[in-house]
């Protein structure tokens, strides 16, 4: 009896392992596909902030739509979106030319 709990011990073991790792590529997975659906929504706004936005004007600490900028502003004829330091410390920030029929992209 007690050589058969050894051996399912380190089953069951590694049984948790597994479903832990699972569970975190998941939820990796679902924040990063949440961002996106984050962006998707909030794009629209962004773009209405972006056409009247003068050249040389920084505005901070914006709520547009889903997404919170520590600044906005434009330079040659480009509007950045800086979000902030993400994950890992990494500057994270989005651009792109307030045309018509064009959409931001990230950068």
């Amino acid at each position: 009896m007690t050589e058969k709990s050894r051996v399912e011990r380190p089953a069951l073991r590694r049984v948790a392992y597994l479903g832990a790792v699972l569970l975190a590529a998941i939820l990796i997975v679902a924040l990063i596909w949440g961002e996106d659906l984050r962006f998707i929504h909030s794009s629209g706004k962004m773009e209405a902030v972006a056409r009247p936005l003068g050249e040389g004007v920084e505005l901070r600490d914006q709520s547009i739509g889903s997404l919170s900028f520590e600044v906005v502003r434009r330079e040659n004829d480009q509007v950045y979106f800086y979000r902030g330091k993400g994950w890992g410390g990494m500057a994270t920030a989005m651009s792109g030319a307030p045309r018509a029929g064009r959409a931001m992209s990230g950068t």
